[in-house]
């Protein structure tokens, strides 16, 4: 395993629609190393939440989760070829983006989702996430179609807030 590099904007990869991932490929050994390198990514990150393939320089229909933000590490999930099958009533909500380490975005999402995935042994799961983890779920199912939080931003001047701006007192 291995702490890997998180690419920035505007690397071209973060704009590149991820591949599914074929069963065979998700037994293989490299791929099982890819899943535990993320994993470690995510908890060394503070805060860090979420984290798609593609963030990685992979552009596979793979990413992990966890809304602990590392405090339990008791929701983890990783999720190989999501796709949502139902979505609720939407919110706006401010997100960030490890990719945009700068910025806080504010972005419209769905409060609740069902989703179908791969796990990492290759079983199908079905699920609901709600609020915070929905949130988290639909941002890093964009990274896999190339979808970037700016790209989902209403207004330039009032939704996109440089994080030393939000932070401050």
């Amino acid at each position: 395993m291995a702490i890997l590099d998180i690419l920035l904007y505007p690397n071209p990869v973060l704009r590149e629609k991820c591949r599914p991932v074929s069963s065979d490929e998700v037994q293989s050994e490299a791929f099982q190393q890819l899943i535990d390198s993320m994993i470690e990514t995510l908890y060394a990150k503070p805060g860090t939440v979420g984290l798609a393939a593609p963030q990685v320089g992979h552009p596979v229909q793979l990413f992990v989760l966890d809304a602990t933000a590392k405090t339990t590490c008791d929701r983890l999930f990783v999720l190989i070829n999501p796709v949502i099958t139902q979505q609720s009533n939407w919110k706006y909500s401010r997100e960030g983006c490890l990719s945009f380490p700068q910025y806080i975005v504010t972005v419209k999402r769905a409060r609740k989702l069902a989703m179908t995935w791969m796990d990492r042994s290759g079983q199908l799961v079905n699920e609901q996430f709600t609020d915070f983890e929905a949130i988290i779920a639909q941002h890093e199912l964009d990274h896999l179609s190339g979808i970037l939080f700016i790209d989902r931003v209403r207004n330039i001047d009032t939704d996109i807030i440089e994080r030393t701006m939000a932070l401050s007192p």
